[in-house]
């Protein structure tokens, strides 16, 4: 709330505690619909009730697992799913020396490399503690013709195109 001709008030030793309580009420009310937007989101993705029961600490723990970020390999192939959209190549032809070769990269990688693949992919840099959740979704990876273009990602979809 707005003190009519604040702008004018000097904050004293007397109006300090006044000026911080009202100053952090504004701030509060300005991030109110932002949250309100974000609650909403939550929402859609776990049930309120759910939602209620959990506190911060629970709910990093769910979107992002304990412990170290592990991308676990075995558990990173049973999300992951590939599309070969090759022209050259027969559809009914599938992609196992591509795959092969993913797969042979992925174990060979370090943990901190595999991480960021799965950032770079997903926009998270662990697996979430669930595999359930995001098995629904999957991570694609889509193999395309050969270009001159580097790899990209679609994260909010988790595809990944390779040429």
């Amino acid at each position: 709330m707005q003190v009519p001709g604040g702008a004018d008030v000097d904050v004293t030793k007397a109006n300090a505690q006044d000026y911080v309580h009202l100053y952090a009420a504004s701030r509060l009310r300005h991030a109110q619909t932002a949250a309100q937007a974000m609650r909403r989101g939550m929402v859609a993705l776990v049930s309120a009730g759910a939602l209620r029961c959990l506190n911060a600490e629970d709910l990093w723990l769910l979107l992002n697992g304990e412990g170290a970020a592990t991308v676990d390999v075995a558990r990173l192939r049973s999300l992951i799913s590939f599309r070969d959209t090759r022209a050259s190549v027969p559809h009914d032809k599938p992609a196992t020396l591509f795959q092969s070769i993913f797969w042979d990269t992925m174990a060979g990688l370090s943990e901190e490399d595999r991480a960021r693949f799965l950032y770079f992919s997903t926009g998270w840099s662990r697996l979430p503690a669930a595999a359930s959740q995001m098995a629904v979704q999957g991570i694609r990876v889509s193999i395309l013709d050969p270009s001159d273009r580097l790899p990209s990602a679609h994260s909010c979809f988790k595809v990944r195109a390779i040429q």
